[in-house]
């Protein structure tokens, strides 16, 4: 086997991994519910912390973060963006939802957050800290020199990471009633915005549509289940609406990965590809 074909196979396992990781996650949330009967859900996934359910919320949103900074995506701004968001992932993770819910298919007993937070945070930092030098060592290393795309992605990481411990550091209290959330809007916004480029320079105008659909269903259901929140008493939009949004990216992700299978990347937006894309409009 050639380097080409097991760097080629590697990214495929990758980003498959991603797909079963989410699929782990999803798969574990409804047997919860499964065992706690149709009528009882929790408020919000985040909120199957403190359930049975914990184990592998926990550890699938950190491996699939982990996966996000790892795999290398077609343009440098969508992997800065992916690295950014693979940075929210453990926050997401690892700062618990203020909001507990009550139905628990077994009696959890949940400790008091702060000594794991406090751990968390500090981990994160060290580790932030350490993956931001060594992105200044390999963007240094690119045969272009570093990139603005670098520059930016380099600088996101590094309001967040000074943000976050800043944030603990100041005020805790805060932190662990608003960290969680913050860390899900970034993630989500990234990915969407990752969704974005993609139909922006998808190869036809089959896969630009889809992408766009995609786009179009995530930022649709937010806003629609925002909305049905605020103005009725009802306690699941906002499981719904993550729901939907984790649907939508492994849709995306599946659908992307098959585009990429062979390619690993899209080729650059030269005169042959734009008059292809003029070609697959007309068609």
């Amino acid at each position: 086997m050639s380097l080409s074909d097991e760097i080629r196979k590697t990214w495929r396992y990758l980003r498959l991994g991603m797909v079963l990781l989410t699929v782990l996650l999803l798969a574990s949330v409804l047997l919860e519910w499964w065992n706690t009967g149709p009528s009882c859900l929790q408020p919000s996934i985040s909120a199957y912390y403190y359930t049975p359910a914990q184990g592998i919320v926990v550890g699938s949103l950190v491996a699939i973060g982990a996966c996000l900074v790892i795999v290398k995506c077609n343009t440098e701004t969508e992997d800065a963006l992916l690295n950014v968001a693979g940075m929210f992932a453990p926050i997401v993770a690892l700062v618990p939802t203020p909001g507990q819910g009550s139905c628990r298919s077994a009696p959890l007993a949940v400790s008091d957050a702060l000594p794991g937070v406090n751990n968390a945070v500090g981990s994160f930092t060290v580790l932030g800290v350490a993956g931001i030098a060594l992105a200044i060592v390999v963007a240094s290393r690119d045969p272009r020199g570093i990139q603005p795309s670098h520059l930016w992605g380099i600088a996101a990481a590094s309001v967040l990471v000074a943000t976050v411990a800043s944030w603990w550091l100041l005020s805790p209290e805060t932190f662990l009633t608003g960290a969680h959330y913050t860390g899900a809007a970034g993630l989500f916004v990234c990915i969407f915005a990752v969704v974005v480029l993609n139909a922006l320079d998808a190869m036809t105008q089959r896969l630009r549509t889809t992408y766009w659909a995609i786009a179009a269903t995530m930022a649709g259901s937010v806003l629609l289940l925002t909305a049905v929140g605020r103005l009725t008493d009802w306690s699941w939009s906002l499981l719904v609406a993550e729901v939907t949004l984790i649907i939508c990216f492994g849709v995306f992700w599946i659908i992307a990965t098959s585009e990429l299978w062979n390619a690993g990347s899209r080729p650059p937006v030269g005169e042959n590809q734009q008059r292809r894309r003029k070609d697959d409009v007309q068609q």
